[in-house]
């Protein structure tokens, strides 16, 4: 259950406006969007901000507390601008949106806001759950940056979910995020979509097999590479 307030989404509200209204129950006003732009701008419940700029990040949540607003949530969408991109083809903006953004809100959230909330972030095609080819991989940045905030303030209550692109639509992303946006956080906080599974990432402890022989064992003069625990 969501407590009394607003609920932020950085995302495309012409979109999703009314398929969220109608997942949470709740009317437009009850909504606070936000869209990158070059300037911070604000028409009622809608706002531009420019997502390279942290003061941007300050200055909407300072704005949203000076006008008597609290947030029951946080949602950040703005993964879904560019969930087909290649590697070669991500530029300076693209992480700013995905991963920056990620940031800036927290130190600000950090700064401004108090109360315990939960915060959502999307990503499309980020975690692997199946052999199958990834196709946001650059997005693990700002989910780590997600990550990361929930232990730099545990009243902070982050999560990631993980859907594939071409298996969700407007309206199955709202009910998701009806669903997903009140729910405790479980394991490292990573949930992965994939068609009517829902997957928990967590840590397994591994059995090691006992060496058949001494080539197993570390030998001097060597040099081993320890790798684990990246996303």
């Amino acid at each position: 259950q969501l407590a009394t307030g607003k609920i932020l989404i950085f995302g495309d509200r012409q979109t999703l406006g009314s398929k969220v209204e109608q997942a949470f129950n709740r009317q437009s006003e009850q909504f606070l969007w936000v869209t990158p732009g070059d300037t911070f701008q604000q028409q009622a419940n809608q706002f531009i901000l420019n997502p390279n700029s942290a003061q941007d990040y300050e200055r909407l949540i300072s704005t949203i507390k000076a006008e008597g607003h609290s947030l029951a949530g946080i949602i950040h969408d703005w993964n879904s601008r560019h969930v087909d991109l290649e590697p070669a083809n991500i530029a300076d903006r693209v992480l700013a949106e995905s991963a920056y953004s990620v940031m800036f809100l927290g130190q600000a959230l950090l700064k401004h806001h108090t109360a315990a909330i939960p915060l959502l972030l999307t990503t499309y095609s980020t975690y692997a759950v199946t052999e199958n080819a990834l196709q946001g991989v650059h997005q693990c940045l700002g989910a780590t940056f997600n990550q990361i905030l929930n232990q730099e303030d545990p009243s902070l209550k982050t999560k990631v979910v993980d859907v594939v692109p071409t298996e969700i639509y407007p309206e199955q992303l709202s009910q998701l995020w009806a669903k997903e946006l009140p729910t405790e956080v479980q394991g490292e906080g990573i949930v992965a979509i994939r068609g009517q599974q829902r997957f928990i990432r967590g840590l397994k402890p591994i059995q090691f097999l006992t060496p058949q022989s001494g080539n197993c064992l570390p030998q001097n003069d060597d040099t081993y590479l320890i790798t684990g625990g990246t996303s």
